[in-house]
């Protein structure tokens, strides 16, 4: 967060307090705007979005596609990409899908804009993230897609590594093999996906206490459990260090509560709050 209004935007801590760490959205002060890095007042309206989402109110998420404009801070482009994955309206997401599928976006929108199609998990969107990671292969930062498109696909390892394949065109068709199959097993492609299953938070749930058992619980499940639900997950990690039996207690509880029954599969939340397909910009 700003420490202060002139200070640099950090990420989101998913090994600390999260979205916890974000109260509520912020106001800009009158007569401060001339003080402020050309970041602050992004981070402020990032930080209002962020606010309003978590009350079920989307309004404000179809701003963040083009916050900071041509040459964003690198932090805020991600800040937005993770909301946008997150919480971001079907709409808004689908927007950017077609410009990432289109256009020549730039190496770290490319980056952005694929982590937003693979947060939201839609089976007929991991081609164009596919495809995108193709057009920018060669940058190291880009081995981020794989991995992302492993954890919609699969619950297993198999397409995190590109390079573990004889060449990109036997990993592209490995990841489009699977993709059939999906669409194949659930009918459709027009569905969210999470480890290879339909997208469903008490699915999740019970993925993570399995994947308990094995070492480096990746702080990613913690995030999409977290968000989904609006249930603080700090208690995961102290001073960075994963606590299972605190992982344990929180997921049980909410599997055995009557709150789970709330939540149906294939449905996108945030915060407890169905995410709508479309929602209009409040000005």
């Amino acid at each position: 967060m700003l420490s202060s209004l002139g200070a640099a935007p950090k990420m989101v801590d998913w090994q600390g307090r999260g979205y916890f760490a974000y109260p509520g959205g912020l106001a800009t002060p009158a007569g401060t705007e001339g003080g402020q890095l050309p970041q602050a007042g992004d981070h402020i309206g990032w930080l209002d979005a962020l606010s309003r989402a978590k009350h079920g109110d989307f309004s404000l998420l179809p701003r963040l596609v083009g916050l900071g404009g041509a040459d964003p801070h690198p932090v805020m482009r991600r800040l937005c990409a993770e909301l946008l994955g997150d919480a971001g309206p079907a709409s808004v997401v689908d927007t950017i899908a077609a410009r990432l599928a289109t256009e020549d976006v730039g190496f770290e929108r490319t980056l952005a804009w694929g982590a937003v199609l693979t947060r939201r998990g839609k089976l007929a969107d991991m081609p164009i993230v596919l495809a995108a990671f193709e057009r920018v292969a060669t940058f190291s930062d880009a081995e981020m897609l794989p991995v992302h498109l492993s954890g919609c696909l699969e619950t297993g390892y198999e397409l995190c590594d590109h390079q573990a394949y004889d060449s990109l065109q036997h990993y592209r068709q490995a990841v489009l093999d699977r993709c059939a199959a999906l669409a194949e097993g659930f009918g459709t492609d027009q569905i969210c996906v999470c480890g290879g299953e339909l997208l469903g938070v008490v699915g999740l749930a019970r993925r993570m206490l399995q994947r308990l058992r094995e070492p480096c619980f990746p702080f990613e499940l913690r995030r999409r459990f977290e968000c989904a639900t609006g249930i603080d997950c700090s208690s995961f990690y102290r001073e960075g260090v994963f606590r299972p039996a605190q992982a344990v207690a929180i997921l049980q509880g909410f599997i055995e509560s009557p709150h789970a029954s709330r939540f149906e599969s294939g449905v996108r939340y945030f915060w407890g709050h169905r995410i709508p397909d479309q929602v209009a910009d409040d000005g």
